[in-house]
């Protein structure tokens, strides 16, 4: 579901997601099988495109390539008892090491600001932190329903600059890495969830809670040099075959060593 907010005076747009059930007896990660171009082409239509903008146009034009244009300058903010920031970190390494050009650096101290702001929060903390960071109380309202949430936006049109990225951290593992995985790279550019992606962690009717290779194949499509900010889905479709086969061959060393369960653990992703 999209969602715009008004943050700072700055219209944002952003996805909203109902999260994970609370706990699960082991991470549902699906099998890595061969994908076709079609099915991948298929869910990142459904990812990238998928979204229905209320407050920036309609039809085509809504219906554009959203992504960072540069580094991502970020910075955790744990607000939660329970500290989760190591694992956090883990993940972000994950996604720097395995993601072309996309890369995600600490904020310096003392700059003027990050760009995406990554909160770890408490249950009960979640709601209040909402509406004390959201200015716009009627989207704030519909905000602290959500299990996790994250907005995303900039003053240039289809280029991500600034995001707010709300996680629970206090509610289990299972709860923490699918809010923290979904969120995280939602804010990133695939913002929109499919009851009929089975192999992604952007689906909220199925049990996958977890970043899988359908989900990097996705976010790889997405920061290939040759996706720009504003693409067309006709413009995309002109250069994902080459991209896909390009991401096929840096597929086999990653997953030499078997693909991760869950990435925000220390075992590294190579």
């Amino acid at each position: 579901m999209l969602l715009c907010l008004r943050l700072a005076g700055l219209l944002l747009v952003g996805s909203i997601a109902a999260g994970a059930a609370t706990t699960s007896a082991a991470v549902h990660q699906p099998k890595p099988r061969s994908y076709s171009v079609a099915e991948l082409i298929d869910g990142f239509d459904k990812t990238v495109f998928g979204v229905e903008s209320a407050g920036r146009g309609s039809g085509d034009e809504a219906r554009r390539v959203k992504k960072w244009a540069g580094p991502v300058a970020y910075r955790i903010v744990n607000l939660s008892k329970t500290d989760r920031v190591a694992a956090a970190e883990t993940f972000i390494a994950a996604l720097n090491r395995t993601v072309r050009n996309l890369r995600l650096e600490p904020a310096p101290a003392g700059s003027r600001g990050p760009g995406l702001l990554l909160f770890l929060v408490d249950r009960a903390d979640y709601q209040a932190l909402v509406r004390r960071t959201v200015t716009d109380r009627r989207e704030a309202a519909f905000l602290v329903r959500q299990d996790c949430s994250a907005v995303t936006g900039g003053p240039k049109p289809h280029v991500l600059s600034q995001a707010l990225v709300f996680v629970i951290a206090d509610e289990g593992d299972d709860k923490f890495r699918h809010c923290l995985v979904e969120e995280l790279t939602q804010s990133l550019g695939p913002v929109n969830d499919h009851s009929s992606l089975a192999d992604s962690i952007y689906n909220d009717d199925n049990a996958v809670d977890t970043f899988t290779v359908f989900d990097w194949f996705i976010l790889n499509m997405l920061y290939d040099e040759r996706v720009r900010p504003g693409m067309t889905r006709r413009e995309a479709r002109r250069v994902l075959g080459a991209v896909i086969e390009d991401s096929r061959a840096r597929l086999a060393p990653l997953t030499a060593e078997g693909w991760p369960d869950d990435p925000t653990l220390s075992r590294p992703v190579r």
